[in-house]
């Protein structure tokens, strides 16, 4: 929720300077109080209000682990979501879509991930379809050129995911081999130290239990028996 509040932070930041320079520029047709009030504080209240929903489940003590990161990842989604709908007349931030995917392959969750990318591509496609907040957006049944652009946005969006798949498939591997190297060195480290007929610890295990009692011995009292 961190990156997702910084997140949300740049982006406020990066539209207030777009403000400045469009209206340095002339590209703004419209009132700058109604521009203040559609792309700036409007998206900027709508998102604030979902990261605030995201930390309020992440810290509620009735949701289970999976409930806060399902719930944290989402509300990435509500988030590029929003940005994206109040800008989608830049055909470049659909880009922003693509985090809410990205995010979830820390988790190495198919599910979670699967799901952000039904969400996302579904959202974006009511957004192209029939959500139209700028007015200036060209709209999808403009020309077969349009048509083809926004289908061809869906199909990136699909072959993302499908690299968010194979990268957790691949990191699944790495920590399969990982743990199969700490399970083989936990048994070899045992075998050293214990011997094989009575499965009691040899001289090595006499001496690393020795070497332990001198630790503690000045707080935790010792009788040996032989």
């Amino acid at each position: 929720l961190n990156a997702l509040l910084g997140m949300t932070i740049f982006a406020r930041v990066i539209e207030i300077a777009m403000y400045f320079v469009a209206d340095w520029t002339g590209m703004i047709q419209i009132a700058n109080t109604t521009y203040l009030w559609k792309y700036i504080a409007a998206p900027s209240g709508v998102n604030f209000l979902f990261v605030w929903i995201g930390f309020i489940v992440k810290r509620s003590a009735v949701c289970s682990d999976l409930v806060k990161i399902y719930a944290v990842s989402l509300t990435s989604v509500a988030v590029a979501f929003s940005v994206y709908n109040a800008h989608s007349l830049f055909f470049s931030l659909g880009l922003v879509l693509t985090i809410p995917m990205l995010l979830t392959t820390a988790y190495g969750n198919l599910p979670l991930t699967t799901v952000v990318a039904v969400c996302t591509i579904v959202l974006k496609g009511i957004s192209d379809l029939w959500i139209g907040w700028n007015p200036a957006k060209i709209s999808v049944d403009t020309s077969s050129l349009t048509c083809l652009d926004f289908v061809m946005s869906l199909l990136l969006l699909a072959v993302f995911y499908a690299g968010c798949l194979i990268v957790i498939h691949i990191e699944k591997e790495k920590n399969e081999v990982s743990i199969q190297k700490e399970i083989e060195r936990l048994n070899l480290q045992k075998a050293m130290l214990t011997d094989s007929l009575t499965q009691i610890q040899n001289r090595h295990g006499l001496r690393q239990a020795f070497d332990t009692m001198l630790k503690e011995c000045d707080t935790e009292p010792y009788h040996l028996s032989i």
